[in-house]
């Protein structure tokens, strides 16, 4: 990857998440490059809908993946920068898609019936990335990597959601399942107005403990991951 456009991905980077850039900045060249031009892609993505809130750009975003997977490349960092990720490594376009998918999700917010709603939420907008960064950290292994990838994605999204929920509720917005909510004798009125109780806690908890059980699965699956991806 030419300099300059490995110093623009790494400012990027840099400027979003300071946590992201610090976690993969001392890989090796080629898979630094590669992480930061997956981020860069999502980060694309993610500020088409949470800052700009324009549905046909990210269409737009779309159409460009589609001609991308059939060899068009267009003219931007970000598709310049996958276009020699894709030739290092063995990726593939599929949670690239997925990823938008997700996107289209949060433009079109509808609370979630069921746990399993929000687990699929949480996978098109976080696992998908797991996903796509698998080839690259674990090239040995990734094939069977696949459902850790995806567990360690979702367990993320989870923490976020619990994280960001005063944030989302000031929004109008909760990811908190209707099952869930229910489960506890919580109603979304209490929730989106911020009424503390104990049934609010153990929603709070019962999620915290789904995310917490599929990071202790990853975790068993680390030493399979490329040992320059674990450093």
């Amino acid at each position: 990857m030419e300099k300059i456009q490995s110093e623009k991905l790494e400012a990027l980077v840099q400027r979003h998440s300071t946590t992201f850039y610090m976690a993969f900045k001392d890989l090796p060249e080629m898979k630094r490059n590669a992480v930061f031009a997956v981020y860069g892609f999502c980060r694309y993505a993610d500020d088409i809908v949470d800052v700009e809130h324009d549905e046909e750009k990210l269409e737009k975003l779309a159409n460009e993946l589609l001609y991308f997977s059939n060899g068009v490349v267009t003219d931007h960092l970000i598709w310049n920068s996958l276009k020699e990720v894709f030739e290092q490594f063995e990726m593939t376009v599929d949670p690239f898609f997925e990823m938008i998918d997700g996107q289209r999700m949060d433009i079109h917010f509808m609370p979630f019936e069921t746990i399993g709603h929000l687990e699929q939420y949480c996978y098109f907008v976080a696992g998908t990335i797991g996903m796509m960064l698998l080839p690259i950290l674990a090239t040995q292994h990734y094939k069977k990597l696949g459902q850790a990838a995806i567990d360690l994605g979702i367990a993320m999204q989870l923490t976020n959601i619990l994280r960001d929920i005063g944030e989302d509720a000031d929004q109008n917005r909760c990811y908190l399942p209707l099952e869930l909510l229910q489960d506890h004798d919580l109603e979304v009125h209490e929730f989106l107005g911020k009424q503390m109780s104990d049934r609010f806690v153990k929603v709070w908890e019962d999620l915290a403990q789904l995310a917490e059980s599929k990071y202790d699965r990853f975790e068993t699956l680390i030493g399979l991951f490329d040992q320059d991806s674990q450093e």
